[in-house]
Parts: structure tokens; C-alpha cells; sequence
């Protein structure tokens, strides 16, 4: 027993505190018990068991690691833990976390001895190429997965990470502090940065360690980590970086893997199945008597069936057994699925979110600008308008110097011969402009008697009018008496002699004569 110095030290004792049977796993009703001493409730507790369990009924060791990292989260954060946290932490890319609190154990003083003591650094191989062929091949999920964690690092987006940037991330592959020192002293020596290459380098080695392979003791060439085949024979990371220069992990199309076929288990039929019930001779059944006989075939027929039901039984049995393996293999590749969609989906946040963070700084920028530009307009046109203005008084007083040069040129040349003409020409016009303002008084007199001559004949024309009217009315009058008299005279015709028709007819025509004269 050593004293704890480390927090995988911790972990270790309280992997084996919870591990009361001792059978190197962590199971429900001890992890329960476990879990209590953290004072979080249920709900956070079954979300963490869900996340780390994978449907098993056991924690493993790692299982238990992330458990405990998870359970400082949710303390961390108030009791309460978001899955988009816990994703991050369960692929490797969550925040570094120290231990949790977990009550009646944060004195701890003892721990069993510290993991990975037996994988000290030994000489590597003779060349490169058997040193690559050592350590297993890095996939393209692993590639994506240290660029991703690379890139999350890289805050600054300059193509490093300080090791103060690393230590919390690296912290979290529950590797002895000795193991990382050694990891980082082998890619960086004394260096307190890493570029792309080595970062990767660096978690690759770590992720080799847990597996149970051991550090060389240096890196084997510029081709390390090596690569598997179907990212290409004679490709190196080198290569790989080089293919995304210019664009980080936010920039790359994020690919969601298709789900898994749906898996439907089909048992085969067991068939026929062989009776195991010994066959009776014939000679014997003869040589019974009929009650034995009968006692004997019946027996014989309960045998044969629960024979049947036993073979029945066993079939059931493998027929299970091969559905249980069935289905866990496809429990793993679903699992795998989720990983990598959970994987997909954290990096689709926080491109999400750094692509709102970087609009919103556009944003900003843009409306700084356009203020900034807005004041500069008004204050260039409020400039141009007085510029404009300068010009038109400009103008305005040039002209008015022109016309006062021009006149003052004049004035110099004149002579007293032509000022004296001048004032008999000013003379003269002043008295052609007196006789023609005493022509139109004379006219304007004229004009008016003319006016008022005009409106006495309009008067009397109007009362012409009403005379001319008046005569009308008499002669309509006169028009109705004469019919009036036609028609008496046609009455009295028959009556009157011709000389008195004749006389009458003289003496209405004689009226007649004098009652037009009268109107004229």
C-alpha cells in the first residue's frame, strides 16, 4: 500500500472500495451504494449508470473512471448534468474535472499500488518500419477524433496547444502523471507547445498505453503514428494535416454515419429429433404378460415424451444462446453507432455554436462600421453642402466683381465730349419719355369716355329691348282681336249688306293703320 498521489490513484482505491466481492466489477446494487456517498439524486445517478453502463449490468474499471468523472460534473454543475456535456465527456472531449466529493472518502490515505507501474518505457525497435509495425494502426475515427480534440484546444487557431491547454484534456485517459510526462517528453522534449502532428502523436501513444502497449523510446520516424489501410499505404498524418490545411474541424463536412440495419433474430426449426428411449425387443414384450406388457409399452410412451420435451428443452436452450450472441453483437454495433453519432452530433453543437458566436462578432463589427460610416456621411455631406455654398458665393462675387471691373474700365475711357453726349442722349430719351407717358394719360382719358359711352348704349339698348318686347306683346294682342273680328264679321256676312261688309271692313282697316302708326 502507497501513499495516493495521483488521481488515478484515487480512482483505483475507490474502484476497489466499490468492488466489495472482489470479481474486478462494479455491479448495480454496489454501485448504488457506491454512488451515494456523491449526495446526488436518483435521476442524475440513472442518467450517469445509462450513459457509462451500455445496457450491461457491471461497470468495468474504465467504465467506473468515466462514472466518477461524469458524477463531478453533475456536481459541478449543481446536481443537474446536460447530455450535451456528458457526450463530450464520454468521447474524450469534455472539460478537465477534478475528483468528485464523495463523503467519507475524500481523506482517503491509502490506495492499492498505481496502475501501468509495470509499463515502463522499454527500448524500442531496431528500425522504424518494425517500431511502426508495434503499435496498432490509427483508423479514420481515431484521426477525426484527435483533430476534433486538437481543434477544441486550439482556441486561438494558431496550430497549437500549450500544455497548460492540454493538461486537463490529457488528464482524463486516467494515465499516471509519470506515463503523460514521459508521453509529452518523447514528441515535444522541452518544447511547452504542440503542433497538430505531435498532438496527435501524443494522444495516439496514450490511447496505445491503456490498450497495454508500451512507449518507445522515441518516436520512429516522421510516418508515426501509422495509419490503417484504407486511408492509403503510403499515407502519414503528415499528409492527412496537410490535406486539411486551411480549414480547421469546424469547417469540414460532418458526416453522420447511417444507422444499422434493424436486426431480426431467426431461429432455425431443431427438425426431427432422435428418441434417446432404449428399444424393447420383440421376444420379450411376447414373453410378458398382457398387464406387464401394456404396463410396459405405456411407460415406455411417457419415456419417449419426456425425452421430447427434454430434447424440446435443450433446443430452446441453444436456440437462446445463439439469440443472446446474436443480439449483443448487434448491441455492439449499435453502440458503436451511437458513439459515433454522439461523436457527430457534439461537433455539429459547437460548430453551431462557434458559427453563432462568430456571426454575432460579424454582426457586431458590421454595425460598428456602419455607424462609423453613417457619421462620416453626414459629416461629408454637411462638408459638401458648405463646399457648395462656398462655391455659389464664390461665383456670385466673382461675377460681381466682373460687372464692377467692366464698369470701372468704362468709366476710365469716357471723355468729356462723349459725357456731354451721353447727358444730351439721357436728356433726350427723358423727354421722349415724358411725351409718351402724356400720350397714354390722353389715351387712358379717351379710353375711359370710351368705356362709359359703351355702358350708356348698352343701357339703352337693354331698354330698347324691353320697349321692342312690349311691342310684340301688343301686336300679339292685336293678332287676337283680329281673329276675333274675322270671326264676328263671319257671324254678321249673311246679316249686312256688301256696303256695310265694305264699310266695316274700311273702318277696321283705317283702326288698324292708326293703332300701328301710334306704335311706331
Amino acid at each position: 500500500m502507497v501513499e495516493i498521489r495521483t488521481e488515478i490513484d484515487l480512482l483505483d482505491s475507490w474502484f476497489r472500495i466499490a468492488d466489495r466481492d472482489g470479481d474486478g466489477r462494479v455491479g448495480g446494487n454496489e454501485a448504488v451504494e457506491f454512488f451515494r456517498r456523491s449526495g446526488l439524486n436518483k435521476e442524475p445517478l440513472f442518467q450517469i449508470w445509462n450513459a457509462v453502463s451500455n445496457n450491461s449490468p457491471y461497470l468495468s474499471k474504465q467504465q467506473f473512471y468515466t462514472a466518477m468523472r461524469l458524477v463531478s460534473a453533475a456536481q459541478r454543475s449543481g446536481g443537474k448534468l446536460s447530455e450535451a456535456e456528458a457526450r463530450s465527456i464520454l468521447i474524450g472531449l469534455g472539460p478537465a474535472l477534478p475528483p468528485p466529493t464523495m463523503a467519507g472518502l475524500d481523506q482517503l490515505k491509502s490506495a492499492v499500488p498505481q496502475i501501468l507501474q509495470a509499463q515502463a518505457p522499454v527500448s524500442s525497435s531496431p528500425t522504424n518500419a518494425s517500431a511502426l509495425r508495434a503499435f496498432p494502426a490509427m483508423t479514420g475515427d481515431d484521426v477525426q477524433r484527435y483533430q476534433g480534440l486538437f481543434a477544441q484546444l486550439d482556441s486561438d487557431h494558431d496550430g497549437y496547444v500549450l500544455g497548460k491547454d492540454c493538461f486537463g484534456a490529457f488528464m482524463q485517459w486516467g494515465l499516471p502523471k509519470e506515463v503523460l510526462r514521459e508521453t509529452w517528453n518523447l514528441v515535444a522534449s522541452n518544447q511547452g507547445q504542440l503542433n497538430a502532428h505531435q498532438f496527435i502523436s501524443c494522444v495516439y501513444l496514450m490511447d496505445a498505453v491503456k490498450k497495454g502497449f508500451k512507449l518507445p523510446e522515441s518516436v520512429p520516424g516522421k510516418n508515426f503514428p501509422p495509419l490503417s489501410a484504407d486511408l492509403g499505404a503510403d499515407t502519414s498524418v503528415s499528409d492527412i494535416l496537410a490535406a486539411h490545411a486551411g480549414s480547421d474541424v469546424f469547417s469540414r463536412q460532418i458526416v453522420v454515419p447511417p444507422p444499422p440495419a434493424r436486426a431480426r433474430f431467426v431461429g432455425k426449426s431443431p427438425g426431427e429429433l432422435p428418441s434417446r428411449v432404449p428399444n424393447t425387443e420383440t421376444n420379450m414384450l411376447t414373453s410378458l404378460e398382457y398387464t406387464d406388457r401394456q404396463r410396459l409399452v405405456k411407460e415406455r410412451a411417457d419415456a419417449a415424451a419426456m425425452d421430447r420435451e427434454h430434447a424440446e428443452a435443450e433446443a430452446a436452450v441453444a436456440t437462446a444462446k445463439h439469440q443472446q450472441a446474436f443480439y449483443q453483437q448487434h448491441l455492439q454495433e449499435l453502440t458503436i453507432f451511437k458513439a459515433k453519432t454522439s461523436a457527430a452530433l457534439l461537433q455539429a453543437e459547437e460548430r453551431a455554436a462557434r458559427e453563432r458566436n462568430e456571426a454575432a462578432a460579424i454582426k457586431e463589427r458590421y454595425d460598428s462600421t456602419y455607424e462609423q460610416a453613417e457619421e462620416q456621411f453626414a459629416g461629408s455631406r454637411s462638408l459638401l453642402a458648405d463646399i457648395q455654398g462656398a462655391r455659389a458665393r464664390k461665383l456670385e462675387l466673382q461675377t460681381r466683381l466682373d460687372g464692377l471691373q467692366k464698369d470701372l474700365a468704362e468709366l476710365s475711357n469716357l471723355t468729356p465730349n462723349q459725357l456731354r453726349s451721353e447727358n444730351v442722349e439721357i436728356q433726350t430719351l427723358t423727354e421722349r419719355i415724358a411725351r409718351l407717358e402724356a400720350r397714354i394719360e390722353r389715351q387712358d382719358a379717351r379710353g375711359i369716355a370710351l368705356r362709359s359711352a359703351i355702358a350708356k348704349l348698352e343701357e339703352y339698348g337693354r331698354s330698347f329691348e324691353g320697349k321692342v318686347e312690349e311691342a310684340d306683346q301688343d301686336l300679339l294682342d292685336l293678332d287676337r282681336q283680329l281673329t276675333i273680328l274675322k270671326s264676328n264679321v263671319c257671324a254678321f256676312q249673311h246679316d249686312i249688306d256688301f256696303e256695310s261688309r265694305l264699310l266695316l271692313v274700311c273702318c277696321i282697316i283705317v283702326r288698324l293703320n292708326h293703332m300701328t302708326h301710334s306704335h311706331e
